[in-house]
């Protein structure tokens, strides 16, 4: 910014807290005029209204607005006057007389700017460390005095802080993050709607009866502008209600809109809310829903339909025609797309939706929903409209209980462990850990200790509460085990009895009658508890969720699922575990881990009813110990999960793609998925790069400047490539004498020429030096090179490709000022000069001081400090001394010892005098081959960047491309693909299955299922479909019983193993292959040959008497759909091939699964 003479106006404006922390600004050099606004982030009016109150001794509405305009003198450092004008619906007030002290005001917004930024994103600032009163400090350090009018120059505030040294310290302002500057950070297509903006929808489509919140009415004004939009918000905010929005939107213009869903159960419940709430009623005439999801297809011709993802997917490879006449897509929990396994699954889709439908996207709070929005705006060509919420709608409390009394308590209490500021009360935690330790040998158990906090939470109205607990195993021993009745009364208790029968007698199946599990539920729901998890028969678990949705279900004892599934909150959460057992650090090793924080929060969120609850209760339950101090920090972090792309090219994908008739191909797909983010918004960029690098290349600019005899352009590759050699052992010359080049030559004051690609000859002089021998320097960049806020040059060890020439003088940019501090080591050091300036301790201090605030405070207007201008002038200075001549460098033969040598110190000073004497040589043939060598040394940068340009903008650089390849060649060599990657008859039946279609198919085409009876086919199949431990071959004969199975499993194993060797596989897991579980392999042979429940579930006992893993019933219903839903898709597969055999007998297997226990329709879905 420029210097600001006297009279200069410093507006100041601020109406609502801005998130984006904009910063824009004109200004020019000498007596023209300056202006300036900036906003303070995340001050809001009433804070403003506070502080004005003070110093004007007025009363103030809460809602009031004040506007500001300060007269500002630089250099007095002062505010000489300021205008407080109040703004509403009157004529406006003005306050101004009554403002005693501008001045003062100004620097306590600006401290009360700071105090709320360093609050609410503290977990973002690392290596800050502040003092405890903020105030004071800034008050102090921060004394608003001017810098000097310095002419010929402009400053320039882009580039500060570059730290080029991996391994050295950085002082702590360089780690200061740009509070989602969207500007800053380039993001073309995303724009984060403020809260500071006006929005108001045009029309009232729905009628709520409540006030829409702000980000609810930013989102519908997008949406009726036909605008993607990105909704991140908390859990319960009501991001509902744009998605509903949108839903009557399309159907007032008579098109539809498409509802999709993580999971089937979630689409269920949003059907029956739909249904419940707008079909039929008076006001919405025309809406109609239907759902689609793998087994049920209700009113498919709705103007409101709900899908799984997966089914939205598989339209769209079919090219439905339902897709033309839908105006808007709403993804729910769309943040799915980390999910490893299924989050491609969304990134397809998002990929393949055509321009003119209108994405909405709702999300739980990430931290790069910017970086999302931008990425999905890039490949759609359409701005993205980001809104998020601030803060939950029911805050939360956190507490620890041990289910001990504190001393002084007469009973167990509920330790509240998190501050009001977010962090973590070591007090709290340590009494906990003392009150854990007294009682280690009381001998009291985990089921009376949790009686004990639940009886505690109804004494307390703290119900419904859902208890998380991470094993299936336990749930079902902690909820047996709990004693006690949780229902209100009596009239509770006959209500469920009823629920309960009325809803079971709707399923005539047998295993309602014989079903313990049934049985079991039954009797802890009529005590008001619950059980909720994959291995509950479905119907049940619906049961379970309907009653807890009406809170007749008190407690519920409920896995991580239930928080990722049905909106369903309670008043309270418990967790019995802060660890689960699963992935260590991102890895392929299992073990017990603490649980991420985005698993902890999405838990907790279910606390706290919206309109109900004025709080949300989490409690921690502590079995035999205290979570350490630093967990319980990890788990309560702000810090936001990021969205992750888990892109990865499947053999379905590769196979429906050249199946599609669509124009998009599997590049651009790949091309385009969240995991190329970096490739779409550089690609516009490098092809121009490209096109300007083959035009100067192509006009000779190289070659047609050193029309030489003597100067051959083998001649000047060896002498570019002998600097090249030059610099690099110049470089492990400074590394091998590092103790003395340190010692003699790294001093406050010596100046020192840099270079990295892209920064080269750069002049600067040192200010610091650390202990571990890395150093500060101040230097001056033209602020071509200052694209980004800080700049990371290669480590050292990466040779570099284009080096300065030996010989070449250093550069300072002397156009535009833009002062820099370079954090080095020296590694990075072509040469030091002799030359040393002359620099005071502390004008050394100021330099290090002045950087760091300004980077610290960067939404204040911090000035260059004069002893920067000063000793910038000074290098000015000395850079025309070294011009034409070379620079005056410290002779690096000097640091060779003189007598006793190493080998390796010997050869190095033997390759160094003999690079010396071979760059000295050259300079006797051509009295311009300096020149000459520059010019080819800049053509050979050319060339080296048009390849390396090149290489980026084509396919084979596609992170994916590789595992496309050898997919594709397996494809053909299996005899999928033909050599023109048209589809063979194999490709297309392969397109018909979605389970493991590799296998299926190779199956289908060995005739394997010719010679088997239809519930041999049902068993066989199981194998693909059961998610157990994964199955080797001694465990076939273990545990499947039937002969012609297991003889059909084995032959699999032998089938695999010849695809393999024929196709060429080397890699197991390009083969498509999941791992296969054969345990319940005579389960379904048993339900498809029509035996009893209580056979079937004998069947599974005798399983876990020899030694497999339990399973339950849910576990079992669940494969057995699973196997039907494949069933008809290898029927679908038989027809297409043409054998009418195959048609026949899996259409048998499929009579065999018509049965309640298999179709048991949803609740949701009846009337």
């Amino acid at each position: 910014m420029s210097a600001i003479n006297e009279g200069e106006h410093f507006l100041l404006n601020h109406p609502i807290p801005n998130f984006l922390g904009e910063f824009d600004q004109s200004a020019s050099v000498g007596n023209q005029s300056f202006s300036e606004s900036f906003d303070l982030p995340n001050v809001s009016p009433i804070d403003i209204d506070e502080a004005l109150k003070k110093e004007i001794n007025q009363t103030v509405k809460p809602s009031d607005l004040f506007k500001y305009d300060f007269l500002f003198d630089r250099k007095a450092g002062v505010a000489k006057s300021a205008n407080v004008k109040f703004r509403d619906s009157k004529p406006e007030t003005d306050y101004s007389s009554k403002l005693s002290n501008p001045n003062n005001l100004l620097k306590k917004l600006a401290i009360l700017s700071l105090e709320e930024s360093f609050e609410t994103f503290a977990p973002k600032v690392t290596d800050l460390s502040l003092p405890d009163n903020l105030s004071d400090f800034v008050l102090n350090e921060f004394p608003l005095d001017v810098s000097p009018e310095v002419s010929n120059y402009q400053k320039v505030s882009k580039l500060e802080v570059i730290n080029i040294a991996s391994n050295t310290k950085v002082a702590s302002s360089t780690t200061v993050p740009i509070l989602n500057n969207a500007k800053r950070e380039g993001f073309q297509f995303a724009k984060l709607l403020k809260a500071n903006e006006q929005y108001e929808p045009k029309e009232k489509v729905i009628d709520y009866p409540f006030e829409l919140d702000f980000f609810q009415k930013a989102a519908i004004v997008c949406l009726e502008n036909r605008e993607h939009v990105f909704v991140a918000a908390h859990t319960s905010a009501g991001k509902t209600v744009v998605a509903e929005w949108s839903i009557m939107l399309a159907m007032n213009n008579h098109r539809k809109a498409i509802y999709t869903s993580p999971i089937k159960a979630l689409s269920n419940q949003k059907f029956r809310d739909f249904k419940q709430k707008y079909v039929g009623h008076s006001a919405y005439p025309n809406f109609s829903v239907g759902i689609l999801t793998g087994d049920v297809q209700i009113d498919a011709d709705s103007s409101c339909l709900i899908m799984t993802t997966e089914i939205l997917r598989s339209m769209l490879y079919l090219n439905s025609s339902i897709i033309s006449e839908v105006d808007f897509v709403v993804f729910d929990e769309v943040h799915y797309i980390s999910d490893e396994e299924r989050g491609v699954v969304w990134e397809e889709t998002l990929i393949m939706l055509p321009p003119s439908v209108t994405i909405v996207m709702l999300s739980a709070t990430v931290g790069n929903a910017m970086q999302f929005a931008n990425w999905l705006g890039g490949i759609k060509k359409r701005m993205v409209n980001v809104v998020f919420t601030a803060e939950r709608p029911v805050p939360l409390t956190h507490h620890l209980y041990t289910g001990f009394k504190v001393k002084g308590k007469k009973e167990p209490e509920m330790l509240s462990f998190l501050t009001a500021d977010k962090t973590v009360n070591e007090t709290v935690v340590r009494t906990a850990e003392m009150t854990m330790k007294e009682n280690r040998d009381s001998g009291v158990s985990k089921h009376e200790k949790l009686f004990k906090l639940l009886s505690k939470l109804k004494r307390e109205c703290l119900m419904p509460v859902i208890v998380f607990v991470f094993s299936k195993k336990q749930i079902e021993e902690l909820a047996t085990r709990m004693k006690g009745d949780f229902t209100a009364d009596k009239h509770e208790k006959w209500h469920i009895e009823c629920f309960i029968r009325r809803k079971l007698e709707t399923v005539k199946a047998d295993y309602v009658q014989h079903s313990a599990q049934v049985e079991q539920l039954k009797a802890l729901l009529t005590r008001g508890i619950g059980v909720h998890h994959s291995g509950i028969l479905p119907i049940m678990k619906e049961i379970v969720e309907l009653l807890f949705a009406n809170g007749f279900v008190k407690v519920l004892f409920a896995t991580e699922t239930f928080s990722m599934g049905v909106n369903m909150p309670a008043k309270s959460v418990v967790f019995t575990a802060v660890n689960k057992f699963g992935n260590i650090d991102n890895t392929t090793k299992l073990g017990r881990r603490l649980l991420k924080p985005e698993e902890y929060i999405q838990m907790a969120g279910r606390a706290g009813r919206r309109g109900l609850d004025s709080t949300g209760t989490v409690i921690i339950f502590c079995d035999r110990s205290v979570p350490h101090s630093q967990d319980l920090r990890s788990l309560t972090t702000t810090k936001l999960a990021s969205l992750r792309s888990h892109f990865q090219v499947t053999y379905s994908m590769i196979l429906k793609i050249f199946r599609s008739e669509s124009q998009l191909n599997i590049e651009d797909m790949m091309g385009r998925s969240f995991s190329e983010i970096w490739r779409i918004f550089h690609h516009e960029k490098s092809v121009t790069q490209a096109a300007s690098l083959e035009e100067d290349l192509d006009q000779g600019d190289g070659s047609n400047r050193y029309d030489c005899e003597q100067c051959s352009d083998v001649t000047l590759q060896k002498f570019v490539m002998s600097s090249n050699d030059y610099y690099e052992t110049l470089r492990e010359i400074y590394g091998t004498f590092k103790s003395r080049v340190v010692s003699e030559f790294v001093q406050v004051g010596r100046l020192v020429v840099l270079s990295w690609p892209g920064f080269e000859n750069m002049l600067g002089v040192v200010v610091q030096v650390f202990r571990d021998t890395s150093m500060m320097v101040l230097t001056s960049l033209d602020n071509v090179n200052s694209e980004s806020e800080f700049i990371t040059a290669p480590p050292v060890g990466i040779v570099f490709s284009n080096f300065p020439l030996f010989g070449e003088p250093p550069n300072l940019s002397c156009k535009v000022l833009a002062p820099c501090l370079v954090t080095c080591n020296t590694q990075h050091v072509l040469y030091f000069c002799r030359e040393k300036l002359h620099i005071e301790q502390s004008e050394a201090k100021d330099i290090v001081k002045n950087f760091e605030q300004r980077a610290r405070y960067n939404k204040i207007p911090f000035p260059f400090a004069r002893v920067v201008y000063k000793i910038l002038e000074s290098l000015s200075t000395a850079l025309k001394s070294f011009l034409p001549k070379a620079v005056n460098s410290v002779d690096a033969r000097s640091l060779f010892p003189l007598k006793t040598k190493s080998l390796r110190v010997h050869d190095l000073e033997t390759n160094f005098e003999a690079v010396c004497n071979c760059l000295n040589g050259y300079y006797n043939d051509c009295t311009k081959f300096y020149e000459h060598a520059n010019f080819y040394k800049l053509r050979m940068s050319k060339q080296n960047e048009l390849k390396k340009l090149k290489a980026n903008l084509s396919h084979e650089s596609l992170q994916s491309y590789q595992d496309y390849q050898d997919r594709r060649d397996i494809l053909k060599r299996s005899q999928y693909l033909n050599d023109s990657d048209k589809l063979t008859l194999k490709g297309k039946v392969a397109c018909q299955i979605s389970i493991q279609e590799i296998p299926i198919t190779e199956c289908l085409f060995a005739n394997v299922f010719h010679e088997m009876s239809p519930p041999e086919i049902a068993g066989f199949l199981s194998v693909f479909v059961f998610q157990g431990p994964p199955s080797e071959e001694p465990d076939i004969d273990k545990f499947v019983e039937n002969i012609r199975i297991r003889n059909v499993i084995i032959e699999f194993f032998r089938l695999k193993e010849k695809l393999m060797l024929e196709a060429q596989i080397v890699d197991f897991g390009l083969v498509g292959y999941a791992e296969i579980c054969v345990n319940l392999a005579d389960t379904v042979y048993l339900f498809s040959s029509k035996a009893s429940y209580t056979e079937i579930i004998h069947s599974v006992s005798k399983l876990e008497e020899l030694g497999a893993k339990p399973v339950l019933e849910g576990d079992i219903v669940r494969c057995l759909q699973r196997v039907e839903y494949l069933v008809r898709e290898l029927r679908a597969a038989a027809f297409l091939i043409g054998d009418p055999s195959l048609v026949e007998k899996f259409g048998e297997v499929h009579t065999t699964f018509k049965n309640e226990l298999v179709f048991v329709n949803s609740l949701y879905l009846q009337s």
